[in-house]
């Protein structure tokens, strides 16, 4: 009887575990939809500023770097 219920228990843990399993698959998959999503948006942002500005990539990365740098400075400063 003890190890009837003991295969029984292991069963159902190997069957949590599974589903577990399913579940953090299900979760990254829907973080990676979404990280392509927001990818795709900012690309489309930069384009959208890239026209209103005529602004190159060149001069974008440029004006990228200096903002990052600024904003480091700051958070270097004030912490």
């Amino acid at each position: 009887m003890y190890a009837k219920n003991v295969t029984i228990l292991n069963i159902l843990i190997y069957i949590n575990k599974l589903l577990l399993d399913l579940y953090l698959v299900e979760i990254l998959l829907d973080q990676s939809v979404m990280i392509n999503k927001f990818k795709a948006w900012h690309l489309d942002l930069i384009e959208k500023v890239q026209k209103l500005t005529g602004l190159s990539n060149y001069q974008i990365i440029w004006i990228s770097f200096i903002e990052g740098l600024i904003i480091g400075f700051l958070i270097g400063y004030f912490i």
